[in-house]
């Protein structure tokens, strides 16, 4: 199942079972701390977080969830800026029953402060075939800004000016739960193709379109004429050109709605006019496809669509690698999780023959044991559990690049390919099916009798237990010696307790950094950590309006189990480990003769990274932050000369109520950085604290009993730093409450989930309004067992919690949750983990809902 921000996925770890550790890492299930035994029942604690920037729409379809009306300007909710929002808009009688089922809720109107070149970006969660939501951006005056009109489940508008807008989400066909969010990045960041956008250049009353059959050529020029459009199909009959005579006209005969005075002139109208003519003859089954008569202009060459949101190669210097590893001569990585989804476009070209080495048909969940199909059928026997972590693992190290769609992989276009290799089912994954899958890698003798075409020269590995097998080292050790670099994560569980394989000898060990290159707060640490890469966390440091976590291909998998290719954030050092695996593959592809000695050799001698913790090798990021650009250099025998200035996080942003925060300024090239000044122009509502000789933390704190801070709103400012090695500049956003706004997240009422991971106990349930964005549940009773933490909501009244739209979350990981073992008496207290919005689809439990099986509980006064 893929979310936005979060996928779950289920853990039953027994042994020497090993299970991905990518968010929440694998290991053995958690004892979590709590009073000794006393009885057979225990009382379950904890408390669940929303993420920052967290809202929700006021009016949503749940009948527990508070309500205030948002359907007109005078009544628009105000949003912070960069909110990620989940909402619910309805026809009359379409949808779940509930709040708004008879009377419907058509509008959704939003109040928000903007500053020029944001988006706003709006997914509906629904099938586009019988629901369809459009989005459309006001000034302060209430004057149309840009609109988008899709018949997909997108949609984004853009900002052009600073100041005070409204937003409208208006629902013209069945209902659906959507996600809106506030970014900083365009609407070519957030879709693959052009959409039907008011602020997209096209020509105004015309259009272009193909006949699905062109023997009814003649029937659509006279059905096209009584719209008063003239239809010219080319002699080559690879597309025809549509004229509106009178777009007056045709608004009316097509009754579209047509408002000049909302739009800012007569020809915006008219644009307006001609999209929504498009979208309506997008219905026509004769039609192969409408779209606009695009107005196209010079400009360079478009990279992968969604490549800004990969804050995570930047960090580490890969685009420079990328210029150095042109010409190498490729490399191959074969990567051993879940599978993976082969059909995935970003990822197909890419792929290797693999295998399916899950043994255990109880575990394989695709009828049958080991395999040469290595597609990903699920790693979960519940609809929308599934996590395709192995696809997202896949897509770092290998995604295909620089081809205007999706991402790029972290090996670029350097003829880096991914062999996939199915180790880890429904109930993860066994040493020996591991230790078989390392030896095929490697194209060592192996249980199959089979051998790989090509050999890998990398072995990624995101998954991990607590159990150290001998037989796992030993297949290890093979690989090793036939001359193959192994990598994995270290888990996510906070500590310094070894997980295996990463702590195994002969393995390179990777901890997850986060966007200001600090340990992430779940990252295992500790003596065996080699090595430390981008894992990112459930955050918007950089204030783009976007999670600071790792972006890439994923599956998306709805209540009916049915998969469709994707891309999504994950958490976690399964996410590190491919980037440390990708670096080594571009190593490999300039230097073949690469020895795993070598590599260990480079990176105990720093060559390989840069330092981030303590000078030298530390128990948090090893040898230090992985640095692409000087890998691939210290692989062909050249070291960096220059210095590199760097500087993390990319932005910053205060928020409602934040007054410090901090920005790591870095060499991450060779020679010495001189930092010859730093700047801000922010008026006076910022001050800077540089550390001594200019390289490390500066401390950026904002005044908000400044003057210039007085007007609610949104201000920004530029920090400056200029260096011998370049000059940077870094975004700062702070953002000017209005009377009443809260500062506190809020993910809507949250359905704590408690779950057996056995199955012998009955799913318990607990509803739970927000408290200065904290929800504090308790669950008593509870027998001795196994168990598993969810939340979510549900905003659309479906009796099922995570769905598209909805925020969602789980104990202990993004992609996978912990084991909490109650073992009865007293209290058993799990700590806090975090909910947020997400556009994947989730867990389905109608009983979860039941009258005689939920409480609810109310923040204290």
């Amino acid at each position: 199942m893929r979310r936005d921000s979060i996928s779950l996925g289920s853990l039953f770890l027994m042994g020497v079972l090993l299970s991905a550790c990518g968010g929440g890492g694998g290991g053995s299930a958690q004892n979590v701390e709590g009073s000794p035994v006393q009885s057979d029942t225990a009382t379950v604690i904890g408390s669940v977080l929303a993420a920052s920037n967290s809202d929700v729409d006021s009016d949503v379809n749940d009948t527990l969830a508070p309500f205030a009306e948002n359907d007109s300007f005078n009544s628009a909710q105000v949003l912070t800026n960069f909110s990620i929002l989940g909402g619910y808009l309805n026809q009359p009688g379409q949808g779940a029953t509930g709040r708004s089922f008879n009377a419907g809720d058509i509008n959704d109107f939003f109040e928000i402060n903007l500053v020029a070149g944001q988006s706003i970006t709006l997914i509906m969660a629904e099938s586009a075939a019988n629901n369809d939501i459009d989005l459309t951006l006001f000034d302060d005056n209430q004057v149309v800004v840009d609109q988008s009109m899709n018949n997909a489940r997108g949609e984004c508008v853009e900002n052009v000016a600073e100041g005070r807008h409204f937003v409208s989400a208006n629902i013209l066909r069945g209902a659906s739960n959507y996600t809106l969010s506030v970014t900083s990045l365009p609407c070519a960041a957030t879709f693959s193709s052009a959409n039907l956008r008011l602020s997209t250049d096209f020509r105004q009353e015309e259009l272009l379109l193909g006949l699905s059959d062109y023997s009814s050529e003649a029937a659509m020029r006279t059905e096209l004429d009584t719209m008063a459009m003239d239809m010219k199909v080319m002699s080559h009959r690879l597309y025809a050109k549509v004229t509106m005579r009178n777009i007056d006209q045709v608004a009316n005969k097509m009754g579209l709605a047509k408002s000049d005075n909302k739009y800012a002139t007569k020809q915006i109208s008219d644009k307006a006019v001609t999209l929504a003519a498009i979208k309506a003859l997008q219905q026509y089954a004769e039609f192969e496809y409408v779209e606009p008569n695009y107005i196209y202009r010079s400009f360079e060459t478009a990279n992968d669509t969604f490549f800004s949101r990969q804050w995570h190669y930047p960090l580490i210097n890969l685009p420079q690698a990328w210029q150095q590893a042109v010409g190498g001569s490729g490399a191959v990585v074969a990567v051993l999780d879940t599978g993976v989804l082969t059909a995935h476009p970003d990822l197909a070209g890419n792929l290797l023959p693999g295998y399916d080495f899950v043994s255990r048909l109880v575990s394989a969940n695709d009828g049958d044991g080991r395999d040469p199909d290595p597609n990903d059928p699920g790693d979960s026997l519940l609809p929308g559990f599934s996590s395709y972590h192995g696809t997202h693992v896949s897509g770092t190290v290998g995604a295909i690049a620089n081809n205007s769609f999706g991402v790029s992989g972290a090996s670029f276009f350097s003829n880096i390919n991914v062999m996939p290799l199915r180790v880890l089912g429904t109930e993860g994954g066994a040493a020996d099916d591991i230790c078989e899958a390392v030896l095929f890698a490697a194209g060592l003798q192996n249980a199959t009798g089979l051998l790989p075409s090509v050999s890998a020269d990398v072995i990624n590995m995101s998954l991990g237990s607590s159990g150290n097998s001998q037989a796992f080292q030993l297949c290890i050790d093979a690989a090793r010696n036939a001359g193959v670099i192994l990598v994995a994560a270290a888990g996510n569980f906070s500590s310094s307790a070894p997980q295996f394989p990463a702590a195994n000898n002969g393995v390179v060990s990777v901890s997850a950094a986060n966007i200001s290159r600090n340990l992430a707060n779940y990252s295992s640490f500790g003596p065996t950590i080699d090595v430390s890469a981008p894992g990112g966390e459930a955050t918007d440091v950089d204030g783009d309006g976007l999670i600071d976590a790792v972006f890439s291909t994923i599956g998306d998998e709805d209540a009916n189990q049915n998969v469709s290719n994707s891309f999504g954030y994950l958490i976690g050092t399964s996410m590190a480990a491919p980037h440390v695996s990708a670096v080594a593959a571009l190593m490999k592809s300039v230097r073949p003769s690469l020895t795993p000695s070598q590599f260990d050799t480079l990176l105990s001698a720093g060559e390989l990274t840069d330092d981030i913790g303590v000078p030298g090798r530390d128990d948090s990021f090893g040898f230090g932050l992985i640095n692409a650009n000087k890998a691939v250099l210290a692989a062909q025998g050249v070291s960096l000369l220059n210095p590199l200035l760097s500087v993390a996080p990319s932005g910053i942003n205060f928020g409602l109520s934040d007054t410090v925060a901090e920005i790591n300024v870095q060499n991450v090239g060779g020679g010495d950085l001189v930092v010859n000044s730093f700047s801000e122009n922010s008026g006076g509502w910022l001050t800077i604290n540089a550390p001594v000789g200019g390289e490390g933390i500066y401390t950026i704190s904002a005044d908000r009993n400044s003057p210039l801070l007085a007007n609610p709103g949104t201000m920004t400012a530029t920090i400056s730093f200029s260096s011998n090695a370049g000059d940077i500049n870094v975004p700062v956003l702070i953002q000017i409450p209005q009377f009443g706004q809260q500062d506190s997240a809020n993910a809507g009422v949250q359905f704590v989930l408690l779950i057996s991971a056995t199955g012998t106990n009955a799913i318990r349930a607990v509803a739970v309004r927000p408290n200065n964005g904290r929800y504090d549940f308790r669950f008593d009773d509870v027998p001795a067992d196994t168990y598993m933490l969810f939340t979510g909501t549900d905003n659309d009244n479906d009796f099922s919690v995570c769905d598209g739209g909805e925020a969602c979350g789980a104990l202990g990981s993004f992609d996978e949750p912990l084991n909490i073992q109650v073992d009865g008496g007293g209290e058993v207290n799990v700590g806090s983990f975090f909910t947020s919005f997400n556009f994947g689809t989730g867990i389905s439990s109608s009983s979860v809902r039941a009258e005689d099986n939920l409480e609810f509980a109310l923040p204290k006064k």
